[in-house]
């Protein structure tokens, strides 16, 4: 919970200060590494509607994280109690990873 909290609060942050245009966008030179010079920062409103995802994703990850491991702990038995944690971290590792994958597909498709 507490990281989805800190998220949203830089991605907040860094729209209110001003740090995207500053930070991001405003310099000419970015660092790169081999390989990788194709990679530049997002056109300015881009950039915006990025960061903006970003805090609307980290306070609902903050939101249904706690409650989904509540619920999935206080469904089993305490002598389970290993097992299950076990496989809700699974579960939620999976998940993560599908999510980037599916949505890493979609941007490099767009």
């Amino acid at each position: 919970m507490l990281f989805g909290l800190v998220a949203t609060y830089g991605s907040l942050r860094f729209l209110a200060k001003g740090w995207v245009d500053t930070l991001y966008l405003a310099p000419t030179n970015h660092l790169t590494y081999a390989g990788f010079e194709w990679v530049r920062p997002l056109p300015g409103p881009w950039m915006h509607a990025h960061l903006a995802l970003l805090a609307f994703l980290g306070l609902g990850g903050a939101m249904h994280m706690t409650s989904t491991t509540d619920t999935s702990m206080a469904a089993v038995p305490v002598d389970l109690a290993g097992k299950a944690s076990a496989i809700n971290n699974a579960g939620r590792q999976l998940g993560g990873t599908l999510a980037i994958a599916i949505l890493g597909s979609f941007a490099a498709a767009v």
